[in-house]
């Protein structure tokens, strides 16, 4: 990870496992707050969409306060999205499909 200041804005540079490592966390940090929030459960909201979303509004203060915005690696991009959508996928049963 380095930290560089183009145009008076801190660019974060996340190499690849520092950025698995993150994503790691913001994953914890959704099945935390899915815990804590009952309509996240009842509307069947993963936990990486939380975490997702948690960190995209982070990056939106950034972006929008023009303070600091993150690089990433995208190496494991297209792995941890296909397994992302198989398990959500998975997660889903008819019985709970019908109930909806």
């Amino acid at each position: 990870m380095n930290f560089e200041i183009v145009d008076n804005i801190m660019n974060i540079n996340l190499d690849p496992t520092l950025t698995l490592a993150l994503a790691g966390i913001l994953l914890l940090v959704g099945y935390s707050v899915k815990k804590q929030v009952n309509a996240l459960n009842k509307y069947c909201i993963p936990a990486p969409v939380i975490g997702g979303f948690i960190f995209m509004f982070i990056t939106f203060i950034g972006h929008k306060t023009g303070a600091f915005k993150f690089n990433f690696e995208n190496t494991f991009q297209s792995t941890f999205m296909l397994a992302f959508f198989t398990t959500v996928g998975l997660g889903a049963s008819i019985s709970l499909l019908k109930r909806r």
